[in-house]
Formats: C-alpha cells, structure tokens, sequence
C-alpha cells in the first residue's frame, strides 16, 4: 500500500451539512484521530487527507471536507 502513489489511488470524499458526522465516519474508517470532532459546527475549514487501505478496494484516499454549508468569516 505504501508504494502506491497518491496520484493514482481513488480519491474517497465525504461530503455533507455541518456537524452531521463527516469528520467522525473518516475517523472510524481509518481506526486513528486524524480529523477534529467537536459539538462546534464549522471546525474542518480545510480538506483532511488519509492514505488507507480499503478492503476489497486496495489502496485509497480518503477526504474528510468542510460543511457545505460552511459560512465564511
């Protein structure tokens, strides 16, 4: 897995509302702390990147983002 590069594997985003879950599910999936949870809606400001292994997939990449209804300022 680690010698697959980036650029090739499939790219996995979750995308959704504000404080619905994203950051959570990518969490569980990569079984690590990699994106921030919290009761505060709007804290992934920026795309959170994880290179895994997805069985059966193979070697992907998953992408937590921001809400979709994120309010700038």
């Amino acid at each position: 897995m680690l010698s697959t590069p980036r650029g090739i594997r499939p790219y996995i985003a979750l995308f959704g509302r504000r404080n619905v879950g994203k950051s959570s599910l990518i969490n569980a999936l990569a079984n690590q702390n990699i994106a921030l949870v919290s009761d505060t809606a709007g804290m992934t400001t920026d795309p959170v990147y994880k290179n895994m292994e997805l069985l059966p997939f193979g070697p992907v990449v998953l992408i937590d983002t921001a809400g979709l209804d994120d309010v700038l300022g």
